[in-house]
C-alpha cells in the first residue's frame, strides 16, 4: 500500500495493483494535483502525478526485491525491504525499527549447538 492525501488532508492508503490510470487534475479543485482511476472511482489527491507514480514504482520495485530475498533465503534484505514497505504505507515509526534491529541482530547472531 501506498500513502496519499485527499484533497480535505486526510491520509488514506491503496493498494498500487489497482490503479488504472494517473493523470493530472484541471485545476477545478486547487488542492487536488492529480487523478486516480481504480476500477470505476476516480479519486482526487493532493500529490503531483509524478509523486504518485514515483510512489507506486518504488512500492512495486521494493515488493518484488523482498520476494527476490526470501527466495534466496536473504532475509536481512528481505527484512530492510520489508521497512521501506511500511514506510511508503505511512507505517515508519521508533517501535517497528526497534523490532526490525531486534530481529536482524539476532539472525546474525552465530548459532550455537546445544551439545
Amino acid at each position: 500500500m501506498i500513502e496519499l492525501t485527499h484533497t480535505n488532508g486526510e491520509k488514506f492508503n491503496v493498494d498500487p495493483d489497482y490503479i488504472i490510470l494517473i493523470g493530472d487534475h484541471d485545476a477545478t479543485i486547487p488542492e487536488a494535483k492529480a487523478e486516480i482511476t481504480l476500477n470505476n472511482t476516480i479519486l482526487l489527491v493532493c500529490e503531483t502525478r509524478q509523486e504518485v507514480v514515483r510512489k507506486v514504482l518504488e512500492w512495486k520495485t521494493e515488493k518484488d526485491w523482498m520476494r527476490g530475498s526470501l527466495a534466496a533465503g536473504q532475509r536481512s534484505e528481505a527484512i530492510d525491504s520489508s521497512r521501506k514497505l511500511f514506510e511508503l504505507a505511512g507505517l515508519h515509526d521508533k517501535k517497528l525499527d526497534a523490532f526490525v534491529d531486534g530481529i536482524i541482530k539476532q539472525m546474525e547472531e552465530p548459532e550455537h549447538d546445544a551439545g
